[in-house]
């Protein structure tokens, strides 16, 4: 498990560079968003894609 901060803008929008991570097409990733108090609020299944 890895996680780091990603800052969402007033449109909703985040992004967040993986290269780093080497993550493959067959990796199960998630996209967690919490709270300020580190409440999970949401889940999403990520697609990784070259």
């Amino acid at each position: 498990v890895q996680s780091s901060p990603a800052f969402v803008q007033p449109d909703g929008s985040y992004q967040y560079y993986i290269k780093n991570l080497n993550l493959k097409a067959t990796d199960d990733v998630k996209v967690i968003g919490m709270d300020a108090r580190g409440n999970t609020i949401n889940t999403s299944n990520v697609t990784i894609t070259n």
